[in-house]
């Protein structure tokens, strides 16, 4: 059934009395629940109202505000369905502990920890929503600090199974407050018993069936594409046969149509215009193909609906390596744009739309492929029944398809892409790992888990999944998970959890402990807090602090990569670091305020104006002298008993943690 939507306005003050009438009844009953179950602050007086009507079932939005002439500004938003679940929530506004906002690129201590913020939000939504909060496993919640507050993602479960509902939540680091937080729940959902379905093992096997496709891709653009496994999109199998499951079925079709239209896009980018002089140089010099003749051959294209149509516009531009004429056809129902090669004539792009035919039904086009693009057939072929891909030594290359669709009622093409790129090399398939070799590679991050898919329905389906996200590719030959960049996976900060075993008693235990909090630390079971720390350990500290980044291969840490993207970060050069030498105390309090406060940085550089009141203040570099003075005055550091600093000493990886945590504090 086609959803509809009814929207109705409503804005009224808190004390305005609600009409008597049966939806308005419904609209009351939502509001009063709303207000017994989430606290709108008092100064929030003006209120607004919209209901949303699908398929016969209303949702109701609230909003209050404080007034336009009120000092400080605050804002609450609701959304609470006709069954009265509250499935939104969010807040925001002045606050009175905006100077110690806890800022993403700059983290800070929090002041709430993980535990509470989980705490608050259960409490939360228990009064939100008492009657489903228990089907929702808050013991197995996600909780990371990313900024200003606390991201908390729960996942609803059913007979001890994951489903694909959950909430989730922001709260604030420095009060606690939960800020917002969204629901997806499907209501009146029936789960089948896991009785019967087939085991893991099993599951395993059947996903090496398919999970995983061998292709060419292209990491750095313009060098040689890499052969590599990547995820087919074969994720999901029905949990009983085993056989594969469509999560959504039009997911192939959307993908196949976006990359015809991604190629489509590509050729128009980065295109230089000629002038008409230049032009007619061009085809002098080159042979370019003329406006004219452009025209002519789009118009003996007879699936193309051209008919009653003029050339609006017509440019010639260079794209990569070639020459592309661009027309726009107009007439009074239809518009169209097509392109071509200005050398060879070759059909590049076409789009197409006639008002007279609006949502009708469109489909695949290989005959108009064959037709058009001989010269590409051979080393192509049909994917999805959607659109054509590149084949190179038996492996796709996802990035050169060919695309058509046609009208199935006239049979006119709506929409044509051909993006090939002739320059491009490819790897030898040499000195591949085998097929199974590579799985082995991906079950020892990734394994199978059970779970209830409901998508729009309510009847779940028990599914097996195979959750490739955090894997974008396999080397093929190093067998090797690599990420998106192409770069050996790095484990996200999200996935840490760092917890140690030789610092208890230990002067920086605190310190060790609050950073570990903000997942800032080393993977390792053990801190070494009285080791003295390199340059390169301690970059890795503060890129994690400041730029919440740091590249991790296989559980151990790159310390070189990590220090190179610090100093890349910081524009330091190589001849000011001895990555591998030991951090002296000085050289801590520059990296630590370079890499931070901007206007503490600036301010450090300025020579002649400090002064430390250490007895040792002659020993420290002139140019660190200002980062030690303002290290001292904002009690990140104090210096040792018998009033020296002692510069050139080195720091211990206790000592460093205790620096960073005074300084986020």
């Amino acid at each position: 059934m086609k959803k509809t939507s009814l929207f109705i306005a409503v804005i009224m003050l808190i004390s305005f009395v609600l009409p008597v009438s049966a939806a308005d009844d419904k609209m009351a009953n939502a509001l009063k629940t709303v207000k017994e179950r989430i606290e709108i602050p008092a100064e929030c007086t003006e209120f607004s109202s919209r209901t949303e009507v699908s398929d016969g079932k209303p949702s109701y939005y609230f909003t209050w505000t404080t007034k336009n002439d009120s000092d400080t500004f605050r804002e609450v938003n609701v959304n609470i369905t006709g069954t009265y679940l509250i499935d939104n929530y969010y807040t925001y506004g002045s606050d009175e502990n905006r100077e110690t906002r806890i800022y993403y690129a700059n983290k800070k201590i929090p002041q709430v920890s993980r535990d509470t913020a989980l705490e608050n939000a259960k409490a939360f939504f228990e009064k939100a929503n008492p009657a489903i909060c228990g089907e929702f496993d808050f013991a197995e919640a996600e909780t990371d600090l990313y900024g200003n507050s606390y991201n908390i993602s729960v996942n609803r479960k059913a007979n001890g199974i994951k489903v694909d509902n959950y909430v989730s939540f922001n709260v604030d680091a420095v009060s606690g407050k939960v800020t917002s937080f969204y629901m997806n729940y499907t209501e009146n959902a029936a789960f089948p018993s896991a009785e019967g379905v087939i085991g893991e093992e099993k599951a395993e096997s059947i996903f090496r069936g398919g999970a995983l496709q061998k292709i060419y891709y292209d990491f750095n653009d313009g060098e040689m594409a890499q052969i590599v496994w990547q995820a087919a999109g074969f994720d999901m199998i029905d949990a009983f046969s085993g056989e594969k499951f469509d999560y959504s079925e039009s997911i192939n079709e959307n993908s196949a149509r976006a990359a015809g239209k991604n190629a489509a896009a590509t050729d128009s980018a980065e295109e230089v215009i000629f002038t008409e002089e230049e032009i007619k140089e061009l085809d002098a010099v080159a042979g370019l193909i003329t406006f004219d003749e452009a025209e002519k051959m789009l118009r003996g294209i007879s699936e193309f609906d051209l008919s009653g149509t003029e050339v609006n516009s017509a440019r010639v531009y260079k794209q990569g390596e070639r020459y592309v004429i661009s027309l726009d056809f107009e007439g009074d129902d239809k518009w169209c744009d097509a392109s071509i090669n200005a050398k060879t004539g070759q059909l590049l792009n076409y789009w197409g739309y006639n008002n007279k035919y609006e949502n009708t039904e469109t489909g695949f086009d290989d005959d108009f492929i064959k037709k058009y693009c001989k010269d590409f057939l051979s080393r192509t072929k049909v994917k999805d029944n959607s659109y054509r891909v590149r084949v190179e030594n038996g492996i796709e290359y996802p990035f050169d398809t060919i695309h058509c669709e046609k009208d199935k009622k006239t049979g006119k093409v709506t929409s044509f892409s051909l993006y090939f790129d002739e320059q491009k090399e490819f790897e030898m398939p040499e000195g591949l790992a085998d097929e199974s070799a590579i799985y082995d590679a991906l079950y020892e991050s990734v394994k199978p888990e059970l779970c209830y898919v409901l998508g729009d329905k309510t009847e779940a389906k028990l599914i097996y999944e195979l959750d490739t996200s955090g894997i974008g590719f396999i080397d093929a030959q190093t067998k090797k998970l690599l990420g998106y960049d192409g770069k050996e996976t790095a484990e996200p900060i999200s996935a840490r959890e760092y917890a140690y075993t030789d610092i208890s008693g230990h002067f920086a235990e605190e310190a060790i402990n609050a950073l570990a909090a903000i997942d800032v630390g080393f993977p390792e079971t053990e801190f070494k807090p009285n080791d003295i720390i390199t340059q390169k350990e301690y970059m890795a500290l503060l890129s994690q602090c400041v730029y919440d980044y740091v590249i991790f291969a296989k559980g151990a840490v790159d310390y070189d990569k990590t220090a190179g993207y610090f100093m890349q970060r910081n524009n330091i050069s190589e001849d000011e670091i001895d990555a591998d030498a030991p951090l002296t105390r000085e050289t801590a309090l520059k990296y630590l305020f370079d890499s931070g406060v901007e206007e503490f940085a600036h301010a450090a550089k300025i020579e002649g104006i400090f002064k430390t009141g250490f007895y040792d203040e002659g020993d420290i570099d002139p140019t660190m002298l200002g980062h030690v003075a303002i290290a001292k005055g904002l009690h990140i550091i104090n210096g040792s008993p018998d009033g020296n600093f002692y510069p050139k000493a080195n720091v211990t990886r206790g000592e460093a943690a205790v620096m960073i945590y005074n300084y986020l504090k």
